[in-house]
Order: structure tokens, then C-alpha cells, then sequence
């Protein structure tokens, strides 16, 4: 049952009373839900209390849950304080480690440093920490992008994950997808700026000759998930490069006898694999058969397929990959990601 007030405010001035009155709405807040309801017993979920009139007064809030202080509390969406018609606001917070496996059936807000809310029928589950066993691919290029996958147990007891990249007092984040108990995803961070100058200066520091790397850098990396950290290192190389393809007019002639494509660059292979790419020629598959440190080949369709672009006269050559760099790195005024290079019709057998 509501418990709002709403009470008209004078204004006395030495004994004067003021020409109008202000409305004043007393409202009481509520929570009614609360996600995620499980995390691990470490800590560091990020909690979300929803309700009404979560966003009255001065929106300096505290949460407890149970005994447990819930850290960094705040009110979303961070609006100036008499901005509240309309708003559906939220609270959240970071749950606190807790010293065992304990169902927390209990939560307490207080708002203005004042207790408006003591509920008992909420439920909440420390649960095992997550155990990461192995962190394989140790490399990634500059612009990210590169796949990391994280293997363990009770990897989904966390509920975000999370991987971080230092260099230089700079800081790199890249969120990760947690598929299963045993399986995490992450992409390797995009490299902080001073990082990705300084390997374009192509120097080399006393770090970099020990590790026998003339042209990469070796960074921290930290894996979140939730409040359970794990630290590794990420070897990071330059971007690659790619090369126009050759013929005239920026249009390549295929012959029957012949499908394989080439294409030429440099440093192709130091973090991507043959699987990591996808090459289409107009609609159609251009089947990766070979990646090396400067070539890249595939096999093109023994028919000319239709153009990928509308009104376009050839088929145009893509190169597709999970790793950015494709889609960042320029040639001349032609993106690798969506090559404008034309594939001509190929001759037939009889000609």
C-alpha cells in the first residue's frame, strides 16, 4: 500500500506569509527486485536494485546486503535531483566479498543517511568462485580484436567478465562473453595509444631485446570475473599490412584454370590463423587455403558470382576477420575490410 504524502509548503517571512504555496511530494521508496541474485563468494557483482522512488531526495544512497556493505552505491540515471517526473531510476552496486557460502535473504537502503527500506524476503547466493585453469593466445595486434579464450570451472558462477590492458598509465578494456561453466571468450584490448606510438617508432627497449622481440611489447593484462581477477601477458604486434592487388584499373582477371588468389601484405600470420579469416568474392566464398607471414590465398568460385555491391559491373574482393585490424588499416583510399579491387569475369575453357 502506498504511503505517499503530498502537503502544501508556506513561506513565512517576519510574520509575512507567502503569495503561493509549493507543492511537496512525500514519496516512499521501495525496492521490488534485485539481479543478478547469485555471484561469487569474492564479490565484485554488480548488483541492480529496482523499485519506486528510488530516486527521491538527495540521491546519496547506501545499500546493505544482509550485514555486508553493497560498495559504490549510486543512482542511475544520474540526473540533477529535482529532475524526477517520469523516471524509472534504478540503484546499483558492488556486492562485498563475503568469508563464506551464505544465502542472503535480507537487504536495507538508506537515502539521505536515513534507513527507508528493510526487506527480509529477498534472495541472494554466494556460490563458488570461478577457477580459471588456462588463458590461451598470448598475442593480438594493436587494434585488438584477437580472440582469447579462458578455460576453467564455474566460470559462470560470475555474471560480467572483463579484460584490461595497462601500458604507460593508460588503460584498455575489452568485455568478455561468458558461454559456459568451463568456457569464457574475450578479445584482446585495443592498445593504449602510447603503446601503439611508441611500436610505430619501431623502438627497442631493454624489455623487448630480452624477450628477443624487436617489434612487439609485452603488457599486463588483468581477466575479470565479477570480483576474481587473474593477471597474464599479451604480446602486442603491429598491425599488418595488405597490399593492393595487382591489375589495371584496380581490376584483377581470373582464368579458369587458375583460382587461386593471392594476396600480398606483411606480418599477416604473427597473430592470425587461416581460420581467423573469411574472404568473399562479390556474394560469394573465396575458400582460405593457405595464410603465411606475407601471403594470404584463396580459392575463388570456378563461375563469376554476382557483385556483392548494387550496379557494381565486377564482383568486389572482402576480407573478413574478427580481428579489427581489417577493418582499420587502409589501402591508399581502398579499406581492406571492403576492398574496392574488382574481380573480372574469367575466361572459359573454350577461349
Amino acid at each position: 500500500m502506498s504511503t505517499d504524502i503530498t502537503a502544501n509548503v508556506t513561506v513565512s517571512v517576519n510574520g509575512k506569509l507567502s503569495a503561493t504555496t509549493v507543492v511537496f511530494d512525500y514519496n516512499t521508496p521501495s525496492i521490488t527486485d534485485i539481479h543478478p541474485k547469485y555471484g561469487p563468494k569474492a564479490g565484485g557483482t554488480l548488483l541492480t536494485l529496482s523499485g519506486q522512488n528510488l530516486g527521491v531526495g538527495n540521491r546519496d544512497v547506501d545499500v546493505f546486503l544482509g550485514s555486508q556493505i553493497c560498495k559504490q552505491a549510486t543512482v542511475y540515471p544520474q540526473l540533477p535531483p529535482d529532475l524526477v517526473a517520469s523516471v524509472d531510476f534504478t540503484i546499483q552496486c558492488i556486492v562485498s566479498a563475503a568469508n563464506n557460502y551464505v544465502n542472503i535473504t535480507s537487504i536495507e537502503l538508506a537515502i539521505d543517511d536515513q534507513v527507508v527500506v528493510r526487506l527480509t524476503s529477498i534472495y541472494y547466493e554466494m556460490v563458488k568462485d570461478p577457477v580459471i585453469a588456462n588463458i590461451s593466445t598470448r598475442n593480438g595486434f594493436v587494434s585488438g580484436g584477437t580472440s582469447i579464450t579462458v578455460q576453467g570451472s564455474d566460470l559462470s558462477n560470475a555474471n560480467a567478465a572483463r579484460v584490461e590492458s595497462s601500458y604507460a598509465g593508460e588503460t584498455s578494456i575489452s568485455k568478455c562473453t561468458i558461454q559456459s561453466a568451463s568456457v569464457t571468450i574475450c578479445k584482446v584490448p585495443r592498445a593504449p595509444k602510447t603503446l601503439t606510438n611508441e611500436l610505430a617508432k619501431n623502438q627497442s627497449s631493454e624489455r623487448r631485446k630480452r624477450s628477443g622481440c624487436l617489434k612487439c611489447i609485452e603488457v599486463q593484462i588483468v581477466l575479470y570475473l565479477d570480483g576474481v581477477t587473474e593477471n597474464f601477458t599479451i604480446t602486442y604486434y603491429r598491425d599488418p599490412s595488405i597490399y593492393k592487388l595487382p591489375g589495371k584499373d584496380n581490376v584483377v582477371s581470373m582464368q579458369s584454370e587458375n583460382l587461386r588468389l593471392t594476396i600480398k601484405g606483411k606480418n599477416l600470420n604473427l597473430v592470425a590463423t587461416a581460420f581467423d579469416i573469411n574472404i568473399t568474392i562479390g556474394i560469394a566464398t573465396c575458400s582460405v587455403i593457405e595464410l603465411t607471414m606475407a601471403t594470404v590465398v584463396c580459392i575463388a568460385p570456378s563461375t563469376r558470382p554476382d557483385p556483392g555491391i548494387p550496379d557494381s559491373q565486377y564482383p568486389e574482393v572482402n576480407i573478413i576477420s574478427d580481428h579489427s585490424w581489417f577493418s582499420d588499416v587502409h589501402i591508399d583510399t581502398v579499406t581492406v575490410y571492403n576492398m574496392t579491387t574488382l574481380w573480372k569475369e574469367m575466361a572459359s575453357d573454350s577461349q
